[in-house]
């Protein structure tokens, strides 16, 4: 072997240790792959193999995660195949549960759920879900061939405590709380959709009224493709933070990942953070079709306040299913595809 050809084979191999080095610190950053200074605090992958779903099947389910106050816990509806101890039936289910944010171990089932064979197969049992400020309830909407509706149960034992809402069974339409469910801060009260509920005397009233206003404080955020409202009335959208007294601003963001990306919006319970998140589902394509999987930005978020000042901006290699803002508002996490979940402080949280 020439000198020439020798020391193309050194740099050659120093270069690939370099790069396989770089690859590995990736995968090990704190809190997978997030920056340094993003304020995680905590990066597990659900322990989810007790449910007995079939791995290449599990998903999270529709609008169904949510973070306890402090961070520490979040309640997760997850959906998919399982099979009879027989190993002969399949049947798709919906499963609601408690997992630690500190170790990823499963806590406890709440609910399960059959979900639908046939026409409507794959909608997700459990619909919507959320924890009460202070853990002790967790309320959940779910369908199945033999149950609809909306029910509260104690997170201590599963209790059911109350049965919300109940509609036709099996279901002709599927319901749900249009993303809007939450408690009130005392636990007495329960908002579904446009309806505020009494969960001491099972009083229903309208949130919204004749004029198309709401006639009571939201207690739910309101997030879909490309635009969040805030309890208060707050909204952002494509380029702009709307008060709810009508005064906007602009709204600079430089965040972009692809031109198929998907982008949503979710504000914190005190209705003064919100989240700007991009999650591309499509392959890279082009020069990115080049980049090693461990450097391609999959998932991109800019953590704002409402006078649209930027706190943090994050990204990783993985692509998010949910995200989540504990009730106190002083942490946030994200759901990735792979059931890793990552917990992170608000910009004014107290450090730990």
């Amino acid at each position: 072997m020439n000198r020439t050809v020798r020391w193309l084979f050194v740099a050659g191999s120093i270069l690939a240790t370099g790069v396989g080095a770089i690859a590995i610190r990736v995968q090990t950053w704190p809190c997978g792959h997030w920056d340094d200074n993003s304020g995680c605090v905590t990066n597990v992958r659900l322990d989810t193999q007790d449910l007995g779903f079939e791995p290449k099947t599990l998903n999270a389910s529709y609008r169904s995660f949510d973070l306890s106050a402090g961070g520490d816990i979040v309640l997760v509806g997850l959906d998919g195949y399982r099979r009879d101890p027989s190993g002969d039936e399949r049947n798709y289910y919906g499963v609601l549960a408690l997992f630690d944010t500190r170790n990823g171990e499963l806590i406890r089932v709440l609910r399960e759920i059959k979900g639908f064979d046939g026409g409507i197969s794959h909608v997700s049992p459990i619909r919507e879900l959320a924890l009460s400020p202070d853990g002790q309830l967790a309320a959940s909407y779910a369908i199945d061939p033999n149950e609809n509706g909306l029910i509260v149960q104690r997170t201590s034992d599963g209790a059911i405590v109350n049965r919300v809402l109940e509609g036709e069974v099996p279901p002709n339409e599927i319901h749900s709380c249009t993303g809007a469910l939450d408690f009130s801060t005392d636990n007495q009260f329960l908002e579904c959709g446009s309806s505020l509920f009494g969960l001491s005397d099972g009083t229903a009233t309208s949130i919204v009224g004749s004029d198309g206003r709401y006639r009571y404080p939201r207690l739910s955020d309101f997030s879909v493709l490309f635009s969040g409202t805030a309890p208060d009335g707050t909204n952002v959208g494509r380029g702009e933070v709307r008060r709810a007294n009508g005064d906007s601003i602009p709204l600079q963001s430089s965040l972009y990942l692809y031109d198929s990306a998907y982008r949503t919006f979710m504000f914190a319970p005190n209705s003064e953070w919100f989240l700007d998140a991009q999650v591309a589902y499509e392959d890279a394509r082009g020069v990115r079709f080049f980049v090693p999987p461990p450097f391609r930005r999959l998932s991109a978020i800019q953590v704002w306040n409402v006078d649209t000042d930027l706190q943090r901006t994050l990204f990783t290699n993985k692509r998010f299913s949910r995200l989540a803002w504990s009730r106190d508002s002083q942490h946030f996490a994200v759901l990735n595809e792979d059931f890793t979940v990552q917990v992170f402080q608000a910009p004014d949280s107290p450090a730990e």
